[in-house]
């Protein structure tokens, strides 16, 4: 796969190499001391830190950044958590969409993660590898390429085309084509944010070599 591409649908071109590499500089914001969390912030980092971590009060940098907005943290992450344990939409439909989203918008960090979780939800590597490609990569089935057409279009033209909603709706409730949309705007508002601040990704996070 070339490094530098451009999608049918005009997504802009990006080196990944590069991408990660800028993504590699000092964070625009330095991350919060412990001393400095608010009382909410306080009670939530001993709960994800019991929840995520072997070392109980060990923090990652992108957390006690986001620290700093205590009150935007909490409501994106009341999004992320909705669509990672609630939503409607399958699991594999789930992570094709946000691996999709996420590449278009070059964003390692989030990318990482989301890597790991398709593979958890029965993706191979190989879709996992296509999915870099977009819709036009040859072996999807026709389910798989409407999703994939679908985050094209949202990223592109911030609507989808009457042809791919309807083609969604032969698989998809109402409530899923609902919930689609808001989950590419959701991890799109998440790769912005996180290539903004050039977030650091920690320990077992290789960004796009994630996947090789």
């Amino acid at each position: 796969m070339s490094a530098s591409r451009r999608d049918e649908l005009g997504g802009v071109r990006f080196d990944p190499e590069e991408r990660q590499a800028e993504m590699s500089k000092p964070q625009r914001l330095p991350p919060l001391e412990p001393s400095e969390f608010d009382p909410e912030a306080v009670e939530f980092a001993a709960k994800i830190s019991r929840t995520f971590s072997n070392e109980p009060g060990n923090i990652s940098d992108t957390y006690r950044t986001q620290f700093r907005h205590f009150s935007l943290f909490r409501a994106s992450m009341g999004l992320y958590t909705f669509f990672l344990t609630q939503g409607d939409l399958p699991n594999r439909d789930r992570e094709l969409t946000i691996l999709r989203i996420l590449w278009l918008c070059g964003s390692p960090n989030p990318y990482a993660p989301h890597v790991d979780m398709a593979r958890k939800v029965g993706m191979s590597d190989e879709d996992i590898k296509r999915v870099q490609i977009g819709s036009s990569a040859p072996g999807w089935n026709e389910h798989d390429r409407l999703v994939l057409r679908g985050v094209e279009e949202l990223y592109a033209h911030q609507a989808l085309s009457d042809e791919t909603w309807a083609g969604l709706a032969k698989t998809w409730t109402p409530r899923q084509l609902m919930e689609f949309p808001a989950l590419v705007g959701t991890y799109f508002m998440s790769a912005v944010v996180h290539n903004t601040m050039r977030t650091t990704m920690g320990e077992g996070n290789n960004g796009f070599k994630q996947i090789d």
